[in-house]
């Protein structure tokens, strides 16, 4: 994607945060979601006849080549009510609590974005914390954090 874009093949994008489709399973089960398939696409972006295809339906399906797929799907769904993950039912048995979960959220530059988070972000586990690391913003970021947390005590 680099030489892409110095190619001007491709538009420039911010810097990007990257989270493994583990990360997101992970969040996935913290959340009481059960995860279906996981599956990647995407190899090669740009529009050739023969290359594309082959590249983006045959060559990102194996190994080692799919850890450099552009995207990666993961389908998942809410958990049923009455089957429990083995690890909630082992720990509820021993008398430990539920597990929470911090988000660490890099938030530089990011005031227009900071009150979705807040309503967007679903309950995971007994505790969900949101951890805002913020710093250099040339926006009024701090101010609208220190704001939504007085509004969201929870």
């Amino acid at each position: 994607m680099t030489l892409a874009g110095r190619l001007g093949l491709v538009k420039p994008t911010l810097y990007q945060n990257w989270l493994t489709v583990e990360d997101i399973e992970n969040v996935l089960y913290l959340a009481d979601f059960e995860l279906i398939r996981t599956w990647s696409e995407f190899l090669w972006p740009l529009s050739a006849p023969l290359i594309a295809p082959f590249f983006n339906q045959f060559l990102v399906k194996f190994w080692p080549i799919k850890i450099l797929a552009l995207t990666n799907f993961v389908l998942a769904r809410k958990r049923p009510s009455h089957i429990q993950p083995r690890a909630v039912k082992a720990s509820q048995e021993q008398g430990i609590s539920e597990s929470s979960i911090s988000i660490i959220i890099p938030a530089r530059n990011e005031a227009g974005i900071i009150s979705q988070i807040f309503t967007r972000t679903p309950r995971m586990g007994r505790k969900t914390e949101l951890v805002f690391v913020e710093g250099h913003s040339k926006d009024d970021t701090y101010a609208v954090v220190e704001r939504e947390v007085a509004a969201h005590p929870e």
